[in-house]
């Protein structure tokens, strides 16, 4: 090897291990004090680095600021306050100081008393920066203040003058490299929210980061689409402030929170804990003033981590939207805010109103059991309505209909599953054949979800669906029938397609299913003549349902670049079992697949595939179905003939 390509490997190598020790890329970040404030945030576009081995967030304006090796240097802050310091005041005398910069290299490295002198002076002025510090948090006047470190600037840090009398100035020339401050002063400075009075330096600003090794508060997890920003965002939550962080697509919204929450608890899987899970259902409400317009959200410990869609009070409001939770803290209180939309035609501004909330308390939840009733809206105020006027029954009180179930799962150190996980790799196949016939469905549907997962991250999946639906086949005699019973098969590529596809059919769809919901609301598409109450109108609904199908059937067509690369090996695999012998066999399955798993039951139920929130009420509902129905047939390549209904195709 001469020096050229020893040179290029050891480039390499150097990268690559970069890579295996930090997770970085661009996010969308923004910072807010409460966490219900998420409707108007100031997102910055910042460059992220997770320090695995340092178990530190870092955030950056640009990559050229990222330090190739070392510690990164900590922000300029301004430390102000002291024994003549007001509460969230600055003392107008201050004294600028150079801190030292850990990837600075002294020039005169050969020079040692420079470098004695400097350390000398460096530590004399840490532990005079860290006795005022103590006496000032004593006191409650220390005020800290961030600043972004200037291009060949040095950084400053104002003080009061229980530093001493005179100023000093260090240059970063007289300073060793690798000293920094200690870490009870870094993590005061850096750790959390240091703002007072509005001069602070805030969590995601260019220069911060986030110590995750911290024992304090620290939750990290995905928000939910009803209450998040953006697409792919997270939130890291502290125990001072909330900071959202929008990703590029889902997979890399997976790999941030795996990344965060492995460096936060790096003996997550070695040893023994508890996972909590909560599903709730907020189904419908009943006896709240009518002709308004009202919503829910779902908040859990007094943090805000759901919303439902608003809809409008007649006879009846139903909501019937889902939520699940995963991975919770410990869990104290549920509490369902019910709110009023109000919006001012002229000034054309929305001010919603609070009018009342339920609170349910987590130590009544039986764990593991499903709770369902009405519960009462208490601190009820009407704004001036009548409540109980749209059943009629004035007595009756405002109240929610909830269903919620709590449950909590002890976890062993991973190495207790050792033998279960070598079994599952190697004979899921056998489990399956023995479990098929002596299970209910909804056991299956367990099993085979929870199966699909772990062989996901074994790297075995691919596999696993090739050797389930080749099982199914050759047990099925009618070919049609694949697909279409309660199997083990049916649930696995259910799970698998909507794991590897649910970010490219909301690309695809959704774009579809909010024109639905717009343009389309009031125009009837129903084509079934005994269903109609004036069979004239049976040719313009014709028109209106084909117009749907062809904006639908367009948006599938055009996306054909952008189908999942996993889904298309995995289908490929499948069509090389199956052999030239059995084509015809072959496609009619993968068509199913595409077709029946994928695209149709998206469209029938948007919201299960984040294609929307709203639950669609009767008539939307029927609108999806003969959109879904036509498109089904589409994937059997067979026109739609029946005896004067479903009657749209046309050239």
């Amino acid at each position: 090897m001469n020096m050229s390509s020893f040179r290029k490997y050891g480039r390499y190598s150097m990268n690559l291990a970069m890579e295996q020790e930090r997770l970085q890329g661009w996010l969308s970040v923004a910072n807010v004090v409460d966490s219900d404030c998420v409707d108007q945030l100031e997102w910055h576009r910042r460059y992220c680095v997770l320090e695995k081995d340092e178990r530190t967030l870092y955030f950056y304006n640009d990559t050229e600021s990222v330090p190739l090796t070392g510690r990164r240097s900590p922000v300029k802050f301004t430390l102000s306050g002291g024994d003549d310091a007001q509460d969230g005041q600055c003392l107008s005398t201050k004294t600028t100081l150079s801190l030292l910069d850990p990837n600075y290299i002294a020039a005169s490295s050969g020079n040692s008393s420079n470098f004695q002198r400097g350390t000398r002076q460096s530590r004399s002025l840490r532990d005079k920066v860290r006795s005022s510090l103590h006496k000032s948090v004593k006191k409650g006047s220390l005020a800290v203040r961030g600043e972004d470190r200037s291009a060949g600037g040095s950084v400053r840090v104002s003080r009061s003058k229980s530093f001493g009398k005179n100023d000093h100035m260090i240059n970063s020339q007289s300073n060793p490299a690798g000293m920094k401050l200690g870490s009870s002063m870094e993590n005061l400075i850096l750790g959390g929210r240091t703002d007072v009075g509005g001069m602070g330096h805030f969590l995601g600003q260019h220069g911060t980061h986030l110590d995750l090794a911290t024992k304090g508060l620290l939750n990290i997890g995905p928000v939910h689409q009803s209450i998040s920003p953006r697409h792919s965002c997270f939130r890291i939550l502290t125990e001072s402030e909330v900071l959202y962080a929008s990703c590029g697509s889902r997979e890399e919204l997976d790999r941030w929170v795996t990344g965060l929450t492995e460096c936060h608890s790096p003996n997550r899987n070695h040893v023994r804990r508890v996972d909590s899970y909560l599903a709730v259902w907020i189904l419908e409400a009943r006896a709240l003033p009518p002709k308004k317009r009202y919503y829910c959200e779902l908040s859990l410990n007094g943090v805000l981590y759901s919303r439902t869609c608003c809809k409008l009070m007649n006879d009846s409001l139903f909501w019937g939207e889902p939520f699940q939770f995963q991975d919770l803290p410990l869990l104290g209180s549920v509490t369902v805010r019910v709110c009023r939309e109000n919006y001012n035609k002229k000034k054309k501004e929305r001010s919603d109103t609070d009018i009342g909330k339920i609170e349910i308390p987590a130590i009544v939840l039986q764990k593991g059991q499903i709770h369902e009733k009405w519960y009462p809206i208490t601190d009820y105020s009407a704004g001036g309505s009548k409540a109980g006027s749209s059943s009629g029954r004035p007595s009756d009180n405002p109240s929610v209909r909830i269903k919620l179930q709590y449950k909590t799962v002890s976890i062993m150190p991973l190495k207790v599953y050792d033998e279960l996980l070598q079994y599952l790799r190697t004979d899921y196949g056998t489990m399956c054949e023995v479990l098929e016939p002596v299970i209910p469905a909804k056991a299956k549907d367990d099993i085979a979800t929870t199966l699909v997962r772990i062989l996901q991250r074994e790297g075995k999946t691919r596999e696993f669906i090739c050797d389930i639906i080749m099982s199914e086949v050759q047990a099925v005699e009618n070919e049609n029938l694949i697909f279409r019973g309660n199997t083990f098969a049916t649930k696995a590529v259910d799970t698998y397609m909507k794991m590897v596809g649910v970010t490219y059919l909301r690309d695809t769809l959704a774009p579809f299913v909010h024109t639905l919901m717009d343009r389309y609301w009031e125009e009837e598409c129903e084509v079934d003549p005994t269903k109609l109450p004036n069979p004239a109108s049976l040719a313009q609904n014709q028109a209106n349902l084909t117009t749907l199908v062809a904006r639908a059937w367009a948006d599938i067509l055009k996306s054909y670049n952008k189908f999942p690369s996993d889904l298309q090996v995995t289908l490929n695999s499948i069509r090389q079992r199956f052999g030239p012998e059995k084509e015809e066999a072959c496609f009619k399955l993968i068509s199913g697949s595409i077709f029946l798993r994928f695209f149709c039951p998206a469209i029938l139920s948007p919201s299960l595939f984040s294609l929307c929130q709203e639950y669609p009420d009767e008539k939307m509902a029927r609108k999806l179905t003969l959109v879904a129905k036509v498109i089904q047939n589409f994937g059997k390549l067979c026109a739609v003939r029946s005896q004067g209904r479903v009657h749209v195709l046309h050239e």
